[in-house]
């Protein structure tokens, strides 16, 4: 802390604030004391209550065992805001988690508001000797909690708790925002209708977060183990604001409940109210609180808190089982939840201001002339009305990730996990097997960006590798993803790779032999199997046997299942499994694993937001290029049911002709009237062809019969946009 100087000058920036809060339904503890608050005549409490007391559209009187502050800073320098929960485990002591919170709150407010945000306001018409000398230290968020938790310690009526913490300042004179957190509480940036940063938890293991503790003193009492945390452990982060930019600070019981984009999609949205940024902020914090309870209430959705509960291995059907002990009358509650909690959210939105001459001023900064004003940008992330930006930002991720995936050559920091999803037990002996189980893996960048991970599912012959790096080492399609702020969720296919096959259960192997690969994939322009084999210019070698970039590439290769049916059975019934524990996706799927998109969309239609068909599997309803030319794909584009209106109970009620034949290319459609694909037609689909593969001679082909059933398709071939080759995820295509 330093002693500065001031200037009462006007800032730059100004910041409205909105609060929204909401208790859990109550739950009755066994052996559960009367609560005791801080009482209403001291200190404490009658801030507590002043700060309850905010007018807000939620009803409701108290935080739970949730609470939070705001206030401006010392001269108007900025505001400090902050947010904390306190630990529901102290009641299994018959401790009131709520005093723990509100006190911790109450000493950050006290700190903070004779404080400064940041660097000091001077006015450079006077001389050093001149500036009057003022009280005030500059105060960071980290220093602010860790005063506030001293005063925690020394408070007596606080007798014992623990509480995780989030909090931030604001400064008004250059935009800055700090922030310190300890735990799962948290905070996000929205900028422009999408997030701009979210501040990681920190946790000792799961449902186990970081937290500021008081331990009681030595007495016969038995009090419940708790963890000890400091506030050096806090982590801090530093960003620069602008103008339109939104700040939520919330307690777990919003974060556990909301997914980030819809977040986003609610504070983007209009407001129903007037103009003035006051009023629009309170509305976006009623809303965010208001969305969370109905979260809580829905029984059948898959919350973020269940999601993170299945990647740790504890799957619940129907909500997640939380267990409490209570050692003074020996008794244990269980509880079954879609996470109940209290729920707390602070909203700060930002606005730069025309000041005069504030530029001429320490730390001072003009005001934006080109920033987005508010009120707000209407979203763009409407993903399932009609074919959505997203789709159109998607293809241009693809067309970049072609041609600048080299720019990070160390790689995007990330963590990687994985997990496996609907394996099958076979009874064998006096024993069992276990078979068509699905592997993912699960590639999270430090900073998740966007509002849905990507689930890619590789080609025939493949496994999850190839989208990881390219045979001859450089970053691949994962990296450039992970660059842009996507989680990934990179699958082996059932029967293939780290997705073991067994050999009593599952169907025979086929694997491509050199000439295959090479004919195909890797150096079609020696073989000429099709027109377009002439322009493949793009592996990174002469693409044959005994070259070290073919060699490293046939070496990844693995057989696969050389029936399509059975392989779409298992990857329905694993697909859909791994969807129901991740909850929504983008689905990316490449050449044999097109068809996938098609059956897991139909399967999940509500957890798969959009599908990205590289050069999928077709044409409809038989092979091409490569004889013999023989009946495929019963049901158009995949080879096992999907949902017709009209409906229909075998393949052969989908009647068809033919709407266009090539040299080795047949090309079908329904007759009229045409089926619509009920579960695909509000999925937005992009098909992306490349120049020099055999697709290019039949994609429109499957384009054409999904329009056709009502599917709302975009497709673009790579070569009208300069983008050469194919394998798009492998070679020189992905840097010109």
């Amino acid at each position: 802390m330093r002693c500065y100087s001031s200037y009462a000058a006007p800032h730059p920036y100004s910041f409205h604030i909105g609060v929204s809060f909401a208790p859990k339904p109550p739950i009755r503890y066994p052996g559960e004391r009367p609560r005791v608050p801080f009482p209403s005549d001291g200190i404490i409490g009658s801030w507590r209550n002043k700060m309850l007391s905010r007018p807000k559209k939620v009803q409701t009187k108290e935080c739970g065992e949730d609470f939070f502050f705001h206030n401006s800073m010392r001269n108007g320098s900025g505001i400090c805001l902050g947010v904390a929960d306190g630990v529901t485990g102290w009641l299994e002591s018959g401790v009131d988690p709520a005093i723990f919170s509100q006190a911790l709150m109450y000493h950050a407010h006290r700190y903070s508001r004779s404080a400064w945000a940041g660097e000091p306001e001077v006015d450079p018409a006077l001389d050093y000797e001149e500036r009057e000398q003022v009280e005030g230290w500059e105060l960071t968020p980290y220093e602010c909690l860790d005063l506030a938790y001293g005063g925690v310690l020394r408070e007596k009526f606080v007798e014992a708790g623990s509480s995780t913490a989030c909090i931030l300042s604001l400064n008004a004179q250059n935009g800055l925002l700090r922030s310190a957190n300890l735990g799962d509480s948290g905070f996000s940036i929205i900028r422009s209708s999408s997030i701009l940063y979210t501040q990681p938890v920190q946790t000792h293991f799961f449902n186990c977060p970081k937290q500021l503790t008081k331990l009681p003193p030595p007495s016969g009492k038995r009090f419940t183990r708790a963890c000890v945390d400091s506030p050096r452990e806090a982590e801090t982060h530093r960003a620069q604001l602008c103008d339109g930019d939104i700040v939520v600070a919330y307690t777990d019981g919003f974060s556990d409940n909301v997914f980030m984009h819809e977040m986003v999609e609610i504070c983007s949205s209009d407001p129903e109210v007037d103009d003035s940024h006051d009023a629009q902020a309170q509305s976006m914090a009623d809303r965010l609180v208001i969305h969370a309870r109905e979260c809580m209430a829905a029984k059948t959705r898959v919350s973020p808190f269940e999601r993170q509960a299945a990647r740790e291995g504890m799957f619940f059907p129907g909500g997640v089982r939380l267990e409490y002990f209570f050692p003074q009358n020996n008794a244990q509650l269980t509880i079954q939840v879609q996470k109940p909690d209290d729920v707390t959210v602070v909203v700060a939105l930002v606005s730069e201001n025309q000041v005069q001459g504030s530029a001429g001023l320490a730390g001072g900064v003009p005001a934006r002339h080109d920033a987005t004003p508010l009120p707000y940008i209407r979203s763009t992330l409407h993903f399932e009305l009609q074919l959505p930006t997203m789709i159109l930002l998607f293809i241009l991720a693809v067309a970049v990730c072609c041609v600048t995936a080299q720019q990070q050559p160390l790689g995007t920091l990330h963590r990687r996990t994985y997990l496996y999803a609907g394996q099958t037990y076979f009874p064998g002996g006096n024993s069992s097997l276990a078979a068509n189980q699905i592997y993912a893996e699960r590639l999270t960048p430090a900073t998740v960006s966007q509002p849905f991970p990507l689930l890619i599912i590789h080609g025939q012959g493949m496994t999850g590798s190839n989208f990881l790096n390219t045979p001859d080492g450089r970053l691949g399609w994962a990296d450039h993803f992970l660059s842009k702020g996507y989680e990934l969720y990179i699958v082996d296919q059932p029967s293939r790779g780290r997705s073991a096959w067994q050999p009593t259960i599952n169907g025979a192997l086929l694997a491509f032999d050199t000439l295959t690969v090479e004919s195909r994939f890797t150096a079609p322009e020696k073989h000429h199997l099709w027109p377009q084999a002439a322009l493949h210019t793009q592996w990174p070698g002469n693409g044959s046997m005994g070259d070290p970039v073919f060699d490293a590439f046939y070496a990844s290769t693995v057989p696969s299942i050389n029936n399509n049916t059975e392989e779409s059975v298992h990857v329905k019934t694993a697909g859909s499994q791994l969807l129901d524990l991740i909850g929504p996706v983008i689905l990316m799927t490449h050449s044999q694993a097109g068809e996938y998109s098609w059956i897991l969309g139909d399967s999940r239609p509500s957890q798969v937001k959009a599908i990205v068909a590289l050069e999928p599997l077709g044409p409809p309803f038989i092979n091409a290029i490569f004889p013999p030319f023989t009946p495929a794909r019963e049901f158009g584009v995949s080879d096992i049911a999907l949902t017709y209106d009209p409906p229909i109970t075998s393949s052969s009620e989908l009647s068809r002709r033919v709407l266009s034949q090539i040299p080795n290319v047949t090309c079908f459609e329904q007759a009229a009237p045409a089926r619509r694909l009920t579960n695909l037609l509000h999925i937005p689909v992009l098909v992306v062809t490349s120049e020099t593969s055999y697709h290019a001679q039949y994609d429109n082909c499957t384009v054409n019969y999904l329009r056709q059933a009502g599917v709302s398709v975009e497709h673009v071939q790579l070569g009208e946009a300069g983008i050469h080759g194919m394998l798009l995820s492998l070679r020189l295509s992905l840097e010109a």
